[in-house]
């Protein structure tokens, strides 16, 4: 499937300011199941570009702007992707019993230890008490458990869009039932590091290729957080709460990190009275038809 992906978000000041540096994440990664066939970025007022890889390999646009003071900043990306189904749509069921840890080998620990590790505000038991209810809830023969724990956030957890800034504590999103995708994602995460598995968080966009498709959320479409988890013998595998997906190549991941801070699509400071600045962003996901060409080889 080919996706064609414009993303802008525009910043107006109260006052003028000046910019300081600025960091982007905004652009994928080629894999054997994305591809970039086309990109471009857009900056107003003009800044000096530059990349480098973050601690988790994604790619990262630093954007430098002169002394000038402005009264608004504008950036718009355009990617033009092709985006194949996951290897595994369906992760293969695991042996799992409370109590015993998952079956990494010894060099995945040493690879995967900083994404097994809780974060500060995830080692409160709760969501490990909520990930084994819904695994022991579950059918063990037929239902992979971290399945069975996206399952559970999908069906008690209200999904509701917040335009506020942070991610809620694991606790918080239970406690309130709800949350924004990346409150549901970062639950996921919380009760997926209890349970002994590596999980990551992933930011990106969201297209629902078919009308009825789980992810089909009307015209607009959207970005979007989720979680990777990694699956002895089947690798990161894609888990998104919010849609119940598993797997699934509507999900167009262009960031992921250990922490949802440390996934920002864009970030930086400038300087001037203060002042609180809202963004606005208008984005457009859109799949264009015809025969995709085989992936390159991984």
């Amino acid at each position: 499937m080919i996706i064609e992906i414009r993303h802008k978000t525009t910043y107006r000041f109260l006052s003028p300011v000046q910019l300081g540096e600025h960091r982007l994440r905004i652009r994928p990664r080629d894999s054997f199941d994305l591809r970039i066939l086309d990109s471009g970025l857009l900056v107003e007022p003009v800044a000096a570009t530059s990349w480098l890889h973050d601690p988790y390999g994604n790619p990262v646009c630093k954007l430098d702007f002169g002394s000038e003071a402005v009264s608004s900043l504008t950036i718009e990306s355009t990617l033009l992707i092709e985006r194949w189904q996951s290897r595994r749509a369906t992760p293969g069921l695991a042996p799992w019993k409370p109590g015993c840890s998952v079956a990494y080998s010894d060099d995945e620990r040493v690879a995967l230890a900083s994404f097994m590790q809780p974060d500060a505000d995830a080692v409160d038991p709760a969501p490990g008490d909520f990930a084994l209810d819904a695994v022991l809830h579950s059918n063990p023969l037929t239902q992979h458990p971290l399945t069975a724990v996206s399952d559970r956030i999908h069906e008690t957890i209200r999904y509701q869009m917040r335009m506020e800034e942070g991610t809620q504590a694991p606790r918080r999103t239970m406690e309130l039932a709800s949350g924004a995708c990346r409150d549901m994602a970062w639950l996921f995460i919380a009760a997926a590091r209890q349970l002994g598995y590596a999980a990551r968080f992933v930011t990106g966009y969201l297209h629902a290729p078919d009308p009825g498709h789980p992810a089909d959320l009307g015209p607009d479409q959207h970005t979007h957080a989720w979680a990777e988890a990694y699956l002895p013998g089947d690798g990161w595998v894609e888990f998104d709460p919010t849609n119940r997906l598993v797997g699934d190549c509507s999900l167009v991941r262009v960031a992921v990190t250990r922490t949802p801070d440390e996934a920002v699509p864009v970030s930086g400071t400038f300087f001037g009275l203060p002042q609180r600045v809202s963004p606005v962003v208008k984005l457009a996901v859109e799949a264009r038809q015809g025969m995709a060409a085989p992936p390159i080889a991984a």
